[in-house]
């Protein structure tokens, strides 16, 4: 009989070895529940309910966990025993095949350990080989380098060489073609200076010419009147001579006094011919005098107009100026006066609106604080409405987990606790209150 209970126990052992994994998940995940939903119900209850009754619940959910650890050490203090015996013939059997391993890695080693020398001299050799080809072309390298080094220091120095000759070439044709047109200038200006005084001295030798030929004028003319008055007394005394001898001969008395008459006639001509060239050339250089004496005054003219013109337009431009600071003071004055009004509107504003804002932010506060309360009540209501819910539903599992768990239990085995489930089915039994209230 001791025989077949001890048959029976490894029996049951080795088949809660088997599901052992499955039922020690789902005995941890009730235990997971049952401390979730104790947790849940040691919260602030909703407004109304009995604490009474929580208190109650609280406990019985602590004896369904009592109950569940203690069926959870049972089980695995029984499937230690066997996973114990299956764990010693399991490690003999790992010893024999590690010792063999470790001969097999042994082996291994000793050939890993040759073909690593093996491998170490080749790269050794191959290590060497290549030292010596990467020196030889490192210095041909280095070589390449310095030459190209010295190349581009050449050439940048020639470079360097080639654009100071470019400079200093380019400063001598400017100071050549700066001096060209200093000379040039200097020599047009003396070109000018000479004409100016060429037609100083042209004008002046016409007119000492012109003076000249009216001194040689009024000389010959002088000369000629001499003359000519040489010539009239004469004629005068020979007149007279005849006129005396010939007074009884009032014809020839006659034609004398038409040619004494003519002769003075001619006389008179010749004096205003001369008179009238003298003062033509007097006039004309009096009109030449004028002209450049005009145009001098002209000129005078011209640049004190332009003077006062341009003083003119520095009073304006300068009278604008101050105009326009005028302006901008004013507009500042005036921006400045709006900018105070604008501050005074705005903290009256502000004042109304604080009021105002305090004002609706109280009610704001009153209503979220109302709000507030009323969520708050109504998730400690749905807290504790689901948590009951849930607490039915794992009661249940444990009742059949329980249950089910008791046909593998040796004879004469009790259960041990079973949960009540009607305490916590809390909804049904409100909308039962509902119903018989309506």
């Amino acid at each position: 009989m001791a025989k077949g209970g001890s048959m029976h126990a490894v029996g049951h052992d080795q088949v809660a070895v088997a599901d052992g994994p499955l039922e020690q998940r789902e005995y941890d995940a009730i235990i997971a529940q049952l401390k979730n939903i104790m947790l849940l119900a040691s919260e602030e209850p909703p407004p109304g309910e009995d604490a009474a009754s929580i208190a109650s619940r609280l406990n019985v959910l602590q004896q369904a966990l009592e109950a569940v650890e203690q069926r959870t050490k049972e089980k695995q203090m029984a499937a230690e025993v066997v996973r114990a015996a299956i764990f010693t013939k399991r490690q003999e059997r790992h010893a024999q095949m590690a010792m063999q391993r470790i001969e097999d890695i042994k082996k291994k080693i000793e050939d890993k350990h040759k073909l690593a020398q093996q491998l170490q001299l080749e790269r050794q050799y191959m290590f060497n080989q290549r030292s010596e080809t990467l020196s030889s072309k490192m210095g041909l390298i280095r070589e390449h380098a310095q030459n190209t080094m010295n190349e581009m220091l050449a050439k940048s120095e020639a470079e360097r060489q080639r654009r100071e000759r470019a400079v200093e070439r380019v400063h001598e044709e400017r100071a050549k073609a700066a001096q060209k047109h200093e000379e040039r200038s200097q020599q047009r200006m003396k070109q000018n200076h000479e004409s100016l005084v060429r037609q100083k001295k042209l004008i002046e030798a016409r007119r000492r010419q012109q003076m000249m030929t009216l001194k040689d004028r009024e000389a010959e003319m002088s000369r000629r009147q001499m003359e000519e008055d040489t010539k009239k007394a004469e004629q005068a005394r020979m007149q007279a001579y005849r006129v005396a001898s010939n007074r009884s001969n009032s014809s020839v008395s006659r034609a004398r006094r038409r040619l004494v008459d003519a002769s003075e006639h001619e006389h008179k001509s010749l004096i205003s011919e001369l008179r009238e060239k003298e003062e033509q050339h007097r006039a004309r250089y009096e009109e030449e005098q004028s002209m450049r004496q005009y145009e001098l005054q002209k000129r005078a003219y011209k640049r004190k107009e332009r003077q006062e013109r341009q003083r003119r337009n520095y009073e304006e431009q300068l009278e604008r100026r101050i105009k326009r600071g005028d302006e901008i003071i004013a507009k500042a004055h005036d921006k400045r006066l709006r900018g105070e009004k604008a501050e005074q509107l705005r903290q009256a504003r502000e004042n109304d609106a604080g009021t105002a804002f305090a004002r609706a932010v109280e009610e704001h506060r009153a209503r979220a604080e109302m709000i507030q309360q009323r969520r708050r009540e109504h998730i400690l209501k749905t807290n504790y409405l689901r948590w009951n819910e849930r607490a039915a539903n794992v009661m249940q599992h444990v009742r059949d987990v329980l249950n089910s768990d008791c046909l593998g239990l040796p004879s004469g085995r009790q259960v041990g606790f079973l949960p009540s489930i009607s305490m916590f089915n809390v909804a049904d039994a409100k909308k039962c209150d509902t119903t018989r209230h309506n």
